[in-house]
Protein backbone atom coordinates (compact mmCIF):
# COMPACT_ATOMS: atom_id res chain seq x y z
CA UNK A 1 0.00 0.00 0.00
CA UNK A 2 1.03 3.58 -0.57
CA UNK A 3 -0.33 6.67 1.15
CA UNK A 4 -3.02 8.32 -1.01
CA UNK A 5 -1.83 11.72 -2.21
CA UNK A 6 -5.07 13.37 -1.11
CA UNK A 7 -4.42 12.38 2.51
CA UNK A 8 -2.74 15.58 3.71
CA UNK A 9 0.01 14.62 6.18
CA UNK A 10 -0.20 17.94 8.03
CA UNK A 11 -3.94 18.63 8.08
CA UNK A 12 -5.59 17.73 11.38
CA UNK A 13 -8.83 15.78 11.23
CA UNK A 14 -11.06 17.52 13.81
CA UNK A 15 -13.01 14.36 14.55
CA UNK A 16 -10.02 12.23 15.55
CA UNK A 17 -7.58 15.00 16.48
CA UNK A 18 -4.87 13.34 14.39
CA UNK A 19 -3.19 14.65 11.26
CA UNK A 20 -3.04 12.76 7.98
CA UNK A 21 0.42 11.34 8.68
CA UNK A 22 -0.68 9.92 12.03
CA UNK A 23 -3.82 8.45 10.48
CA UNK A 24 -1.68 6.74 7.84
CA UNK A 25 0.75 5.42 10.44
CA UNK A 26 -2.18 3.97 12.36
CA UNK A 27 -3.54 2.28 9.23
CA UNK A 28 -0.15 0.82 8.41
CA UNK A 29 0.32 -0.37 12.00
CA UNK A 30 -2.98 -2.24 11.73
CA UNK A 31 -2.01 -3.57 8.31
CA UNK A 32 1.40 -4.75 9.53
CA UNK A 33 0.24 -6.05 12.91
CA UNK A 34 2.30 -3.59 14.92
CA UNK A 35 0.31 -3.86 18.14
CA UNK A 36 2.67 -1.65 20.15
CA UNK A 37 2.15 1.26 17.77
CA UNK A 38 -1.59 0.61 17.59
CA UNK A 39 -1.77 0.71 21.39
CA UNK A 40 0.30 3.88 21.62
CA UNK A 41 -1.58 5.78 18.94
CA UNK A 42 -5.03 4.69 20.10
CA UNK A 43 -4.18 5.86 23.61
CA UNK A 44 -3.12 9.23 22.24
CA UNK A 45 -6.04 9.50 19.79
CA UNK A 46 -8.91 7.26 20.98
CA UNK A 47 -11.09 8.07 17.95
CA UNK A 48 -8.49 6.84 15.45
CA UNK A 49 -10.37 3.54 15.38
CA UNK A 50 -13.08 5.37 13.39
CA UNK A 51 -10.69 7.07 10.93
CA UNK A 52 -11.41 6.38 7.29
CA UNK A 53 -9.42 6.42 4.07
CA UNK A 54 -11.52 6.05 0.94
CA UNK A 55 -14.22 4.14 2.87
CA UNK A 56 -11.71 1.75 4.45
CA UNK A 57 -11.17 1.59 8.19
CA UNK A 58 -8.26 0.29 10.30
CA UNK A 59 -10.22 -2.81 11.34
CA UNK A 60 -10.48 -3.94 7.70
CA UNK A 61 -6.71 -4.26 7.36
CA UNK A 62 -6.17 -5.89 10.74
CA UNK A 63 -8.74 -8.58 9.88
CA UNK A 64 -7.65 -9.02 6.29
CA UNK A 65 -4.02 -9.55 7.30
CA UNK A 66 -5.09 -11.83 10.18
CA UNK A 67 -3.64 -9.71 12.97
CA UNK A 68 -6.13 -10.90 15.55
CA UNK A 69 -4.55 -9.15 18.54
CA UNK A 70 -4.82 -5.82 16.73
CA UNK A 71 -8.36 -6.55 15.52
CA UNK A 72 -9.49 -7.53 19.02
CA UNK A 73 -8.05 -4.34 20.46
CA UNK A 74 -9.89 -2.24 17.85
CA UNK A 75 -13.16 -4.07 18.49
CA UNK A 76 -12.76 -3.72 22.25
CA UNK A 77 -12.38 0.03 21.74
CA UNK A 78 -15.60 0.18 19.74
CA UNK A 79 -14.64 -0.32 16.09
CA UNK A 80 -17.69 -1.17 14.00
CA UNK A 81 -17.80 -4.94 13.33
CA UNK A 82 -20.38 -4.40 10.58
CA UNK A 83 -18.33 -1.88 8.63
CA UNK A 84 -17.22 -3.30 5.31
CA UNK A 85 -16.31 -0.55 2.89
CA UNK A 86 -14.29 -2.70 0.51
CA UNK A 87 -14.11 -1.48 -3.07
CA UNK A 88 -13.48 -4.84 -4.68
CA UNK A 89 -15.76 -7.17 -2.77
CA UNK A 90 -17.10 -8.15 0.60
CA UNK A 91 -14.66 -8.35 3.50
CA UNK A 92 -16.24 -11.48 4.94
CA UNK A 93 -16.01 -13.24 1.59
CA UNK A 94 -12.32 -12.38 1.43
CA UNK A 95 -11.80 -13.73 4.94
CA UNK A 96 -13.58 -16.94 3.99
CA UNK A 97 -11.44 -17.32 0.88
CA UNK A 98 -8.30 -16.97 2.95
CA UNK A 99 -9.59 -19.41 5.56
CA UNK A 100 -9.44 -16.73 8.23
CA UNK A 101 -11.71 -18.75 10.51
CA UNK A 102 -10.40 -17.13 13.68
CA UNK A 103 -10.96 -13.64 12.27
CA UNK A 104 -14.52 -14.55 11.28
CA UNK A 105 -15.13 -16.04 14.73
CA UNK A 106 -13.81 -12.85 16.33
CA UNK A 107 -16.24 -10.78 14.25
CA UNK A 108 -19.18 -13.09 14.92
CA UNK A 109 -18.53 -13.36 18.64
CA UNK A 110 -18.26 -9.57 18.93
CA UNK A 111 -21.53 -9.13 17.09
CA UNK A 112 -23.25 -11.80 19.18
CA UNK A 113 -21.96 -10.25 22.39
CA UNK A 114 -22.85 -6.66 21.61
CA UNK A 115 -25.77 -6.80 19.15
CA UNK A 116 -28.89 -8.83 18.40
CA UNK A 117 -27.70 -9.81 14.94
CA UNK A 118 -28.06 -13.27 13.48
CA UNK A 119 -29.01 -14.91 10.21
CA UNK A 120 -31.99 -16.40 12.06
CA UNK A 121 -33.58 -12.95 11.81
CA UNK A 122 -33.28 -12.81 8.02
CA UNK A 123 -36.53 -14.68 7.12
CA UNK A 124 -38.76 -12.28 9.06
CA UNK A 125 -36.88 -9.29 7.64
CA UNK A 126 -37.45 -10.67 4.14
CA UNK A 127 -41.17 -11.10 4.72
CA UNK A 128 -41.49 -7.54 6.01
CA UNK A 129 -39.68 -6.20 2.96
CA UNK A 130 -41.97 -8.32 0.79
CA UNK A 131 -44.99 -6.77 2.60
CA UNK A 132 -46.51 -10.23 3.18
CA UNK A 133 -48.63 -9.54 6.28
CA UNK A 134 -50.28 -13.02 6.52
CA UNK A 135 -46.88 -14.74 6.35
CA UNK A 136 -45.47 -12.26 8.88
CA UNK A 137 -48.30 -13.07 11.30
CA UNK A 138 -47.83 -16.79 10.83
CA UNK A 139 -44.07 -16.70 11.41
CA UNK A 140 -44.40 -14.54 14.53
CA UNK A 141 -47.09 -16.86 15.91
CA UNK A 142 -44.77 -19.82 15.36
CA UNK A 143 -41.60 -18.09 16.62
CA UNK A 144 -42.52 -15.06 18.74
CA UNK A 145 -38.89 -14.61 19.83
CA UNK A 146 -38.07 -13.39 16.30
CA UNK A 147 -39.64 -10.04 17.18
CA UNK A 148 -36.54 -9.34 19.29
CA UNK A 149 -33.91 -10.73 16.89
CA UNK A 150 -32.12 -8.64 14.32
CA UNK A 151 -31.17 -9.83 10.86
CA UNK A 152 -27.58 -10.46 9.78
CA UNK A 153 -26.87 -6.73 9.91
CA UNK A 154 -28.57 -6.16 13.25
CA UNK A 155 -31.68 -4.48 11.84
CA UNK A 156 -34.66 -5.48 13.95
CA UNK A 157 -38.14 -6.28 12.59
CA UNK A 158 -39.51 -2.99 13.92
CA UNK A 159 -36.78 -1.09 12.10
CA UNK A 160 -37.80 -2.82 8.88
CA UNK A 161 -41.48 -2.15 9.50
CA UNK A 162 -40.72 1.57 9.84
CA UNK A 163 -38.38 1.74 6.86
CA UNK A 164 -40.99 0.00 4.70
CA UNK A 165 -43.74 2.25 6.16
CA UNK A 166 -46.19 -0.47 7.20
CA UNK A 167 -48.38 0.70 10.07
CA UNK A 168 -50.09 -2.69 10.48
CA UNK A 169 -46.75 -4.41 10.89
CA UNK A 170 -45.58 -1.77 13.37
CA UNK A 171 -48.73 -2.40 15.43
CA UNK A 172 -48.29 -6.17 15.20
CA UNK A 173 -44.68 -6.06 16.37
CA UNK A 174 -45.43 -3.67 19.23
CA UNK A 175 -48.31 -5.91 20.32
CA UNK A 176 -45.83 -8.78 20.51
CA UNK A 177 -43.43 -6.86 22.73
CA UNK A 178 -41.11 -5.11 20.30
CA UNK A 179 -39.24 -2.24 21.98
CA UNK A 180 -40.07 1.05 20.30
CA UNK A 181 -36.72 2.65 21.12
CA UNK A 182 -34.49 -0.37 20.54
CA UNK A 183 -31.32 0.57 18.68
CA UNK A 184 -29.53 -1.10 15.83
CA UNK A 185 -25.77 -1.64 16.02
CA UNK A 186 -25.28 1.78 14.40
CA UNK A 187 -27.40 3.45 17.10
CA UNK A 188 -30.48 4.01 14.94
CA UNK A 189 -33.88 3.84 16.63
CA UNK A 190 -37.03 3.25 14.57
CA UNK A 191 -37.91 6.96 14.71
CA UNK A 192 -34.67 7.77 12.88
CA UNK A 193 -35.48 5.47 9.94
CA UNK A 194 -38.79 6.79 8.63
CA UNK A 195 -37.14 7.67 5.31
CA UNK A 196 -34.85 4.66 5.22
CA UNK A 197 -31.09 4.46 5.61
CA UNK A 198 -28.04 4.28 3.38
CA UNK A 199 -28.90 0.88 1.93
CA UNK A 200 -32.73 1.02 1.93
CA UNK A 201 -33.82 4.46 0.81
CA UNK A 202 -37.34 5.73 1.26
CA UNK A 203 -37.42 7.75 -1.96
CA UNK A 204 -36.06 4.83 -3.96
CA UNK A 205 -37.00 1.49 -2.40
CA UNK A 206 -40.41 2.01 -0.78
CA UNK A 207 -43.24 1.06 -3.20
CA UNK A 208 -45.13 3.98 -4.68
CA UNK A 209 -48.39 2.57 -3.31
CA UNK A 210 -47.24 2.94 0.31
CA UNK A 211 -47.35 5.92 2.69
CA UNK A 212 -45.63 8.89 1.03
CA UNK A 213 -44.91 11.60 3.64
CA UNK A 214 -42.49 9.79 5.90
CA UNK A 215 -42.76 12.44 8.64
CA UNK A 216 -46.20 11.03 9.41
CA UNK A 217 -44.44 7.98 10.79
CA UNK A 218 -42.51 10.12 13.25
CA UNK A 219 -45.76 11.35 14.73
CA UNK A 220 -47.14 7.81 14.73
CA UNK A 221 -44.13 6.49 16.66
CA UNK A 222 -44.25 9.39 19.11
CA UNK A 223 -47.90 8.60 19.77
CA UNK A 224 -46.84 5.02 20.47
CA UNK A 225 -44.35 6.21 23.08
CA UNK A 226 -41.06 6.71 21.20
CA UNK A 227 -38.59 9.05 22.86
CA UNK A 228 -38.59 12.51 21.30
CA UNK A 229 -34.90 13.46 21.05
CA UNK A 230 -33.48 16.89 20.29
CA UNK A 231 -32.24 16.02 16.79
CA UNK A 232 -35.68 14.84 15.75
CA UNK A 233 -37.32 17.89 17.30
CA UNK A 234 -34.87 20.20 15.50
CA UNK A 235 -35.57 18.50 12.18
CA UNK A 236 -39.30 19.01 12.68
CA UNK A 237 -38.84 22.64 13.73
CA UNK A 238 -40.32 22.00 17.17
CA UNK A 239 -38.76 24.90 19.08
CA UNK A 240 -40.82 24.21 22.17
CA UNK A 241 -39.42 20.68 22.49
CA UNK A 242 -35.89 21.83 21.63
CA UNK A 243 -36.08 24.52 24.31
CA UNK A 244 -37.34 22.02 26.88
CA UNK A 245 -34.51 19.59 26.18
CA UNK A 246 -31.81 22.27 26.22
CA UNK A 247 -33.07 23.69 29.50
CA UNK A 248 -32.97 20.17 30.89
CA UNK A 249 -29.38 19.67 29.66
CA UNK A 250 -27.54 22.59 27.97
CA UNK A 251 -24.93 20.19 26.53
CA UNK A 252 -27.51 18.87 24.10
CA UNK A 253 -27.02 21.78 21.69
CA UNK A 254 -23.78 20.13 20.54
CA UNK A 255 -24.83 16.54 21.08
CA UNK A 256 -24.13 14.22 18.18
CA UNK A 257 -26.73 11.45 18.13
CA UNK A 258 -25.63 7.85 18.34
CA UNK A 259 -26.99 7.32 14.84
CA UNK A 260 -25.75 9.56 12.08
CA UNK A 261 -27.68 8.94 8.88
CA UNK A 262 -29.48 10.59 5.99
CA UNK A 263 -32.14 12.12 8.22
CA UNK A 264 -30.42 12.30 11.56
CA UNK A 265 -27.54 14.42 12.68
CA UNK A 266 -26.61 17.19 15.11
CA UNK A 267 -29.55 19.43 16.11
CA UNK A 268 -28.17 22.51 14.32
CA UNK A 269 -27.64 20.67 11.06
CA UNK A 270 -31.11 19.15 11.21
CA UNK A 271 -32.74 22.52 11.78
CA UNK A 272 -30.59 24.37 9.23
CA UNK A 273 -31.13 21.82 6.50
CA UNK A 274 -34.89 21.96 6.92
CA UNK A 275 -35.03 25.74 7.07
CA UNK A 276 -36.23 26.15 10.66
CA UNK A 277 -34.85 29.63 11.35
CA UNK A 278 -36.27 30.02 14.86
CA UNK A 279 -34.68 26.74 15.99
CA UNK A 280 -31.36 27.68 14.39
CA UNK A 281 -31.40 31.06 16.16
CA UNK A 282 -32.17 29.44 19.49
CA UNK A 283 -29.45 26.80 19.18
CA UNK A 284 -26.83 29.36 18.18
CA UNK A 285 -27.81 31.63 21.06
CA UNK A 286 -27.27 28.69 23.40
CA UNK A 287 -23.81 27.77 22.14
CA UNK A 288 -24.36 25.42 19.22
CA UNK A 289 -21.15 25.06 17.19
CA UNK A 290 -21.88 25.59 13.46
CA UNK A 291 -18.63 23.76 12.62
CA UNK A 292 -19.20 20.80 14.92
CA UNK A 293 -17.22 17.84 13.49
CA UNK A 294 -19.42 15.02 12.24
CA UNK A 295 -18.61 11.61 10.76
CA UNK A 296 -19.22 12.79 7.19
CA UNK A 297 -17.85 16.31 7.60
CA UNK A 298 -14.87 17.17 9.77
CA UNK A 299 -15.86 20.86 9.84
CA UNK A 300 -19.61 20.49 10.21
CA UNK A 301 -22.55 20.21 7.84
CA UNK A 302 -25.07 22.83 8.96
CA UNK A 303 -23.90 25.52 6.51
CA UNK A 304 -23.57 23.10 3.59
CA UNK A 305 -27.11 21.81 4.17
CA UNK A 306 -28.57 25.30 4.52
CA UNK A 307 -26.95 26.37 1.24
CA UNK A 308 -27.86 23.17 -0.56
CA UNK A 309 -31.51 23.60 0.39
CA UNK A 310 -31.48 27.34 -0.44
CA UNK A 311 -32.11 28.62 3.06
CA UNK A 312 -30.16 31.81 2.50
CA UNK A 313 -31.08 33.64 5.70
CA UNK A 314 -29.96 30.67 7.78
CA UNK A 315 -26.74 30.37 5.78
CA UNK A 316 -25.97 34.03 6.44
CA UNK A 317 -26.69 33.58 10.14
CA UNK A 318 -24.40 30.55 10.36
CA UNK A 319 -21.56 32.41 8.65
CA UNK A 320 -22.00 35.30 11.06
CA UNK A 321 -21.62 32.80 13.90
CA UNK A 322 -18.35 31.39 12.55
CA UNK A 323 -19.40 28.46 10.38
CA UNK A 324 -16.47 27.15 8.35
CA UNK A 325 -17.04 28.36 4.75
CA UNK A 326 -14.90 25.50 3.43
CA UNK A 327 -16.68 22.65 5.12
CA UNK A 328 -16.72 19.62 2.86
CA UNK A 329 -19.45 17.03 3.21
CA UNK A 330 -18.56 13.53 2.06
CA UNK A 331 -19.78 12.94 -1.52
CA UNK A 332 -21.78 16.19 -1.41
CA UNK A 333 -19.34 18.97 -2.17
CA UNK A 334 -18.43 22.01 -0.11
CA UNK A 335 -20.19 25.23 0.79
CA UNK A 336 -19.05 27.31 -2.19
CA UNK A 337 -20.05 24.51 -4.55
CA UNK A 338 -23.47 24.28 -2.89
CA UNK A 339 -23.92 28.06 -3.24
CA UNK A 340 -23.66 28.17 -7.04
CA UNK A 341 -27.27 29.35 -7.33
CA UNK A 342 -27.18 31.50 -4.18
CA UNK A 343 -27.82 35.26 -4.29
CA UNK A 344 -24.74 37.37 -4.93
CA UNK A 345 -24.82 38.58 -1.33
CA UNK A 346 -24.38 35.03 -0.02
CA UNK A 347 -21.66 34.11 -2.51
CA UNK A 348 -19.78 37.29 -1.68
CA UNK A 349 -20.13 36.64 2.03
CA UNK A 350 -18.68 33.16 1.56
CA UNK A 351 -15.75 34.64 -0.35
CA UNK A 352 -15.20 37.33 2.29
CA UNK A 353 -15.07 34.59 4.94
CA UNK A 354 -12.41 32.72 2.96
CA UNK A 355 -14.59 30.21 1.11
CA UNK A 356 -13.09 28.69 -2.05
CA UNK A 357 -14.35 26.20 -4.59
CA UNK A 358 -11.17 24.11 -4.56
CA UNK A 359 -9.45 22.27 -7.38
CA UNK A 360 -11.26 19.03 -6.61
CA UNK A 361 -14.71 20.48 -7.26
CA UNK A 362 -13.46 22.72 -10.07
CA UNK A 363 -12.25 19.58 -11.84
CA UNK A 364 -15.55 17.87 -11.11
CA UNK A 365 -17.41 20.82 -12.67
CA UNK A 366 -14.92 21.13 -15.56
CA UNK A 367 -14.33 24.71 -14.50
CA UNK A 368 -11.36 25.52 -16.72
CA UNK A 369 -11.03 29.17 -15.79
CA UNK A 370 -10.87 28.40 -12.05
CA UNK A 371 -8.30 25.64 -12.57
CA UNK A 372 -6.11 27.80 -14.79
CA UNK A 373 -6.23 30.80 -12.48
CA UNK A 374 -5.33 28.59 -9.51
CA UNK A 375 -2.41 26.97 -11.33
CA UNK A 376 -1.15 30.33 -12.52
CA UNK A 377 -0.90 31.45 -8.93
CA UNK A 378 0.26 28.10 -7.50
CA UNK A 379 1.68 25.84 -10.23
CA UNK A 380 2.50 23.06 -7.75
CA UNK A 381 -1.04 22.78 -6.36
CA UNK A 382 -2.22 19.23 -5.71
CA UNK A 383 -4.54 18.44 -8.61
CA UNK A 384 -3.74 14.99 -9.96
CA UNK A 385 -6.10 13.07 -7.61
CA UNK A 386 -9.00 15.09 -9.05
CA UNK A 387 -7.96 15.42 -12.69
CA UNK A 388 -10.81 14.22 -14.98
CA UNK A 389 -8.82 12.14 -17.45
CA UNK A 390 -11.73 11.89 -19.89
CA UNK A 391 -11.59 15.68 -20.39
CA UNK A 392 -8.83 16.35 -22.94
CA UNK A 393 -9.14 20.10 -22.57
CA UNK A 394 -8.64 19.89 -18.81
CA UNK A 395 -5.73 17.46 -19.15
CA UNK A 396 -4.00 19.69 -21.70
CA UNK A 397 -4.54 22.71 -19.47
CA UNK A 398 -2.97 21.03 -16.44
CA UNK A 399 -0.08 19.60 -18.48
CA UNK A 400 0.98 23.16 -19.31
CA UNK A 401 1.62 23.80 -15.61
CA UNK A 402 2.49 20.28 -14.44
CA UNK A 403 4.12 18.37 -17.34
CA UNK A 404 4.50 15.20 -15.24
CA UNK A 405 0.93 15.15 -13.88
CA UNK A 406 -0.10 12.03 -15.83
CA UNK A 407 2.77 10.05 -14.33
CA UNK A 408 0.92 10.28 -11.02
CA UNK A 409 -2.39 8.92 -12.34
CA UNK A 410 -3.47 5.31 -12.71
CA UNK A 411 -5.09 4.48 -16.06
CA UNK A 412 -8.82 3.74 -15.60
CA UNK A 413 -10.05 0.46 -17.08
CA UNK A 414 -13.04 2.30 -18.57
CA UNK A 415 -10.83 4.35 -20.89
CA UNK A 416 -11.36 3.94 -24.63
CA UNK A 417 -8.41 2.64 -26.65
CA UNK A 418 -8.06 5.87 -28.59
CA UNK A 419 -8.04 7.99 -25.46
CA UNK A 420 -5.73 5.57 -23.62
CA UNK A 421 -3.17 5.89 -26.43
CA UNK A 422 -3.50 9.68 -26.17
CA UNK A 423 -2.85 9.56 -22.41
CA UNK A 424 0.01 7.07 -22.64
CA UNK A 425 1.67 9.17 -25.34
CA UNK A 426 1.62 12.09 -22.90
CA UNK A 427 3.34 10.32 -20.05
CA UNK A 428 0.79 8.11 -18.33
CA UNK A 429 2.11 4.79 -17.05
CA UNK A 430 0.41 1.59 -18.23
CA UNK A 431 1.09 -0.06 -14.86
CA UNK A 432 0.92 2.54 -12.07
CA UNK A 433 -1.14 1.04 -9.20
CA UNK A 434 -3.57 2.83 -6.94
CA UNK A 435 -3.00 3.10 -3.18
CA UNK A 436 -4.14 -0.50 -2.69
CA UNK A 437 -1.65 -1.82 -5.21
CA UNK A 438 -4.33 -2.44 -7.85
CA UNK A 439 -2.86 -1.88 -11.33
CA UNK A 440 -4.68 -0.99 -14.56
CA UNK A 441 -4.25 -4.61 -15.61
CA UNK A 442 -6.10 -5.76 -12.48
CA UNK A 443 -8.93 -3.36 -13.25
CA UNK A 444 -9.05 -4.51 -16.87
CA UNK A 445 -9.35 -8.07 -15.61
CA UNK A 446 -12.21 -7.09 -13.31
CA UNK A 447 -14.10 -5.42 -16.15
CA UNK A 448 -13.10 -7.83 -18.89
CA UNK A 449 -11.49 -5.07 -20.97
CA UNK A 450 -9.20 -7.22 -23.10
CA UNK A 451 -8.28 -4.54 -25.64
CA UNK A 452 -7.06 -2.09 -23.03
CA UNK A 453 -5.18 -4.87 -21.23
CA UNK A 454 -3.40 -5.75 -24.47
CA UNK A 455 -2.46 -2.12 -24.96
CA UNK A 456 -1.05 -1.90 -21.41
CA UNK A 457 1.04 -5.03 -21.99
CA UNK A 458 2.28 -3.68 -25.34
CA UNK A 459 3.32 -0.48 -23.58
CA UNK A 460 5.35 -2.41 -21.02
CA UNK A 461 3.01 -3.33 -18.19
CA UNK A 462 4.18 -6.41 -16.22
CA UNK A 463 1.67 -9.22 -16.58
CA UNK A 464 1.86 -10.63 -13.05
CA UNK A 465 1.77 -7.78 -10.52
CA UNK A 466 0.23 -8.69 -7.15
CA UNK A 467 -2.14 -6.24 -5.53
CA UNK A 468 -2.21 -5.57 -1.80
CA UNK A 469 -5.97 -5.89 -1.50
CA UNK A 470 -6.64 -9.45 -2.68
CA UNK A 471 -2.98 -10.46 -2.96
CA UNK A 472 -3.59 -11.72 -6.49
CA UNK A 473 -2.38 -11.30 -10.06
CA UNK A 474 -4.59 -9.93 -12.89
CA UNK A 475 -5.17 -13.51 -14.07
CA UNK A 476 -6.49 -14.41 -10.63
CA UNK A 477 -8.71 -11.31 -10.73
CA UNK A 478 -10.11 -12.52 -14.05
CA UNK A 479 -11.21 -15.72 -12.32
CA UNK A 480 -12.43 -13.85 -9.24
CA UNK A 481 -14.67 -11.55 -11.28
CA UNK A 482 -15.84 -14.22 -13.74
CA UNK A 483 -14.06 -12.97 -16.86
CA UNK A 484 -13.04 -16.21 -18.62
CA UNK A 485 -12.33 -14.48 -21.94
CA UNK A 486 -9.86 -12.20 -20.22
CA UNK A 487 -8.13 -15.21 -18.68
CA UNK A 488 -7.35 -16.45 -22.19
CA UNK A 489 -5.15 -13.38 -22.67
CA UNK A 490 -2.57 -15.10 -20.51
CA UNK A 491 -2.78 -18.43 -22.31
Amino acid sequence: MTKPDDLDPTQVDPRTGANGQTIWEFFMACHDGNLDMVLALSRQYPLLIHAGIHYHQPLHFALRENHLDVAKHLLDLGADPFSNGFTYGDLRVLLEERNRSEAIELLDSTIARTHSATKHGDPLASLIKARDLPAIRQLIDQQPQLVHIGDSNGTLPLHWAVMTRQLHVIDLLLAHGAEIDKTRPDGARPIHLTNGDYHYRGWRDVPASSLRPHHVLIGYLLAKGAYYDISTAARLGDLERVRFLVEEDPQRVNQLPAYHGFYNSAPLRNAAGQGHLAVVEYLLEHGADPSLPEPIASHGTALRDALGNEHWQIAKLLLEHGANPNSMVDSSGNCVWAAKVAPEEIRQLLADKGGILGLDLACYDHNYSYVEETLKQSPDSLIHPYLPLEDKQMVELVLRYQPDVLKKKSLPATTTIEHAVWLLDRGMSPSLPNWLGVTPLHECARRGNIELAQLCIQRGSPTNPIDDHCNETPLQWAHRFHQPAFANLFG
